[in-house]
């Protein structure tokens, strides 16, 4: 009796065991499924207005971009990229960085793709996703440029970010809906909203584009060695670049600075949106003893 007994446990646990593995089997080629891996995709230089290089030599139109190599738009410059299969356009404004961070294709064929902006101004025309394990980010910079401060992701839509010299980061999305994290933190952007992300701060709630580019100049002063203080006030959304140069902008978009004038005592100021929309304002800083 003890004898069968035992036989018969043997053979509820030989059953146990062979279900148990018989279950787990499915979920392992599910999970299988799912797994990443590089291929040889590319983004392509469709268009090259200026200065523009990849790796420190100038750029070529029809150049193909893989993983880790960076493009840069010097001042008065711009680039227009296109992703494999046509997945998104890229057009990269002036004194903009950006590197290609993962060109992947799932074991369903599906299409990861993300950029990184450490600075500058980049829009995102996305066509419709149609497989559900691809998707579109570009990931923004923190504390400094090889940091990743966030990330602007998408499945079909038109978006842009504005990158900060100091990783003030905005994000205006035109069409369709963009989800933003940092910190942890998720806030979804519907067409005509945007957000702004300040380096270990998550994504402010999505407010109202206004696309506005109104430059509020305070205060033009004379400074010495032929220099100028400039305070002024703008959106904090947007990009400033004072002749040339970028410029730190707070969270209330106000800046103060002081910088060398040209011989002519003039000023260029371009006021420049996540959408790429952009203002020039031409100043003069009269006042300031000529040497």
């Amino acid at each position: 009796m003890n004898a069968f007994l035992t036989r018969l446990l043997r053979l509820g646990l030989l059953l146990i065991f062979g279900i148990a593995i018989f279950a787990l089997a499915p979920a392992v080629a599910q999970n299988a499924e799912t797994l990443t891996g590089t291929t040889d995709r590319s983004i392509q230089i469709r268009q090259i207005t200026g200065n523009v290089s990849v790796g420190g030599k100038p750029a070529k139109v029809g150049e193909q971009l893989r993983e880790g190599e960076k493009i840069i738009t010097d001042s008065n410059s711009s680039a227009t990229l296109v992703v494999e299969d046509g997945i998104a356009t890229l057009q990269l404004s002036e004194s903009t960085q950006m590197q290609v961070q993962n060109l992947d294709t799932t074991t369903n064929n599906g299409k990861v793709t993300r950029v990184f902006a450490s600075r500058g101004q980049v829009t995102a025309f996305t066509r419709k996703l149609i497989n559900p394990e691809s998707r579109f980010e570009i990931a923004f910079r923190g504390d400094d440029e090889e940091t990743e401060g966030g990330i602007a992701g998408s499945r079909g839509t038109v978006y842009g970010v504005a990158v900060g010299p100091n990783g003030k980061t905005g994000i205006s999305t035109k069409e369709g809906e963009v989800a933003v994290t940092a910190e942890e933190k998720t806030v979804l952007l519907g067409a005509g909203t945007s957000s702004l992300v300040f380096p270990g701060k998550p994504p402010t709630l999505p407010r109202t584009t206004s696309e506005n580019i109104l430059l509020k100049v305070k205060l033009l002063s004379p400074s010495a060695n032929q220099k100028v203080r400039v305070q002024a006030e703008v959106d904090p959304l947007n990009l400033v670049f004072l002749n040339g140069q970028a410029v730190e902008i707070g969270s209330d978009g106000k800046f103060d600075t002081v910088i060398a004038l040209s011989n002519n005592r003039s000023l260029s100021i371009v006021v420049r949106t996540p959408l790429g929309q952009q203002q020039v304002y031409e100043l003069e800083a009269a006042g300031v003893n000529q040497p």
